[in-house]
């Protein structure tokens, strides 16, 4: 993470300023609960290992490789990725966007 974000145990929310969120993974698959801030829409670029994603972007991802979050929610970033390691990196300049963390299993 990059920027100036706030962390509790359920979510980071970004306080000021712009934002990066590296998440690595291996899934072919990546879904991510998104709140939008105070403004009502929030918009998200979406990159898989550094480059715009093209046809690994997930349903929730426009072809110009942003989501736009204007609801809490589940949000489809990746689809199709061949697996392995990745890297998904999330840029928002949107002040009170929240991402939520979930962990399944003991």
């Amino acid at each position: 993470m990059a920027g100036d974000w706030r962390t509790s145990r359920q979510y980071v929310e970004l306080e000021s300023g712009t934002g990066t969120i590296d998440l690595p993974f291996t899934a072919g698959e990546v879904n991510l609960v998104l709140e939008p801030g105070p403004a009502g829409v929030s918009t998200v670029t979406v990159l898989l290992d550094g480059q715009p994603v093209a046809m690994t972007a997930g349903a929730d991802v426009d072809p110009d490789g942003v989501a736009r979050v204007d609801r809490s929610g589940m949000v489809r970033l990746i689809a199709g990725a061949p697996r392995g390691p990745h890297v998904l990196t999330l840029v928002s300049s949107d002040p009170g966007l929240r991402a939520y963390v979930f962990t399944f299993g003991p």
